[in-house]
């Protein structure tokens, strides 16, 4: 009953101490109010034994009780949760076995209070297996001590540990079936959430390429722009198109044009060198990339490096009238972002698709960087 490798196990830990904090402090409180309760029948049922009883219930049985419950209220993480509450039943379970062994008219009735102690260490509080079925089984070797060193009568020592073992087996085979069920949740869930991220990812990013998709594209544009208006830096915003991609689709087939955007898309990836840097699939073979920080000489630089990269790879496009190899056409628009977000971002990406068209009218395979003229102040003129 235990993860492998160790860290899982300790995770497993973690989520446990969470999901049962609320559960283990209603348990000790109510644990405590019948031990303390119990005490009652100290007095009723033994009057010539009630001191004795009271000082081992009170006196050793009850401060281990209210540390761990005041260890469980306290604000915090409390990792050491389990082990507190395991040594809270052993306390209890100890102080019952010691008023068996002072008061010998009370072995008849308390060995009862035993099972109860146990029930409570092996499913109420949820502990683990191993350290409930360690707690439970060392208190009743104790037990079994002072039945041996005492003049237990045989008859009552056979039905009490009777009655006492088989609640202990019990008792460990509802535990047991209780940590399973703990460790089976914690995985599903585990792999529930890693499903949910996955589902995200994928809402977020183009399936085939893995970039980001044209909605979470214009979201981390609205985000960065924010961000530069904040700090007082530059935004540069390129516009990328495939040359002639229809072409390449119709001589080679849609899995080569497949191949041919991968491939782009991961020239633009490692073209995000700094935070904040992002590439996107904005729809068919065009591409974006947001550069935040970057001035206008920059942000040219950049596309001039990537637009020769993706020439240097050589994707073949025997149909290309631009060369035999893929090429890409790159539209530059930078910006000092300031005011709202949502105007001062759609008029980057329109400057960014006049660039772009503006070099492929200019025979394609180039950079156009244009100036946003009436956005925003270019540090560059």
């Amino acid at each position: 009953m235990r993860f492998r490798p160790a860290g899982l196990e300790r995770r497993f830990r973690l989520h446990s101490e969470r999901r049962f904090r609320g559960t283990r402090r209603l348990a000790l409180g109510a644990g405590i109010l019948l031990y303390v309760l119990f005490g009652a029948l100290d007095r009723v049922l033994f009057p010539d034994d009630h001191v004795t009883l009271w000082a081992t219930r009170y006196g050793f049985g009850l401060p281990p009780l209210l540390a761990a419950f005041v260890y469980l209220m306290r604000p915090g993480p409390r990792r050491n949760a389990e082990a507190v509450l395991a040594g809270a039943v052993l306390a209890a379970g100890l102080s019952i076995v010691a008023m068996i062994a002072l008061v010998p008219a009370a072995r008849e009735i308390y060995f009862a209070g035993l099972i109860l102690v146990s029930m409570f260490g092996y499913t109420v509080f949820r502990l683990r297996f191993w350290p409930a079925t360690a707690v439970s089984w060392l208190t009743v070797g104790c037990f079994e001590v002072v039945a041996a060193l005492t003049d237990y009568a045989l008859r009552s020592l056979v039905a009490a540990n009777f009655f006492y073992l088989a609640g202990n087996v019990v008792g460990m085979m509802a535990c047991y079936a209780l940590d399973w069920d703990a460790r089976r949740n914690f995985l599903l869930l585990r792999t529930l959430r890693r499903e949910r991220a996955r589902v995200a990812r994928l809402a977020r990013h183009d399936a085939l390429t893995g970039l980001l998709g044209r909605r979470a594209f214009l979201e981390q544009l609205e985000s960065e722009w924010a961000r530069c208006a904040r700090l007082g830096l530059p935004l540069g915003l390129l516009a990328v198109d495939v040359d002639h991609f229809k072409r390449l689709n119709d001589s080679l087939g849609h899995a080569a044009g497949d191949e041919c955007l991968r491939r782009v898309a991961r020239a633009l990836e490692e073209a995000t060198r700094r935070p904040g840097d992002a590439a996107g699939r904005l729809g068919g073979e065009e591409f974006a990339l947001l550069l935040p920080g970057a001035a206008h000489a920059d942000a040219r630089a950049i596309a001039e490096s990537l637009r020769a990269r993706i020439e240097a790879e050589c994707i073949p496009h025997p149909d290309s009238p631009v060369g035999p190899c893929i090429t890409v056409s790159v539209g530059v628009a930078t910006a000092e972002p300031a005011g709202a977000a949502g105007p001062g971002c759609e008029a980057l990406l329109r400057q960014a698709d006049r660039a772009l068209y503006a070099a492929k009218r200019g025979g394609r395979n180039r950079v156009v960087a244009l100036p946003p003229p009436g956005l925003a102040r270019d540090r560059s003129a």
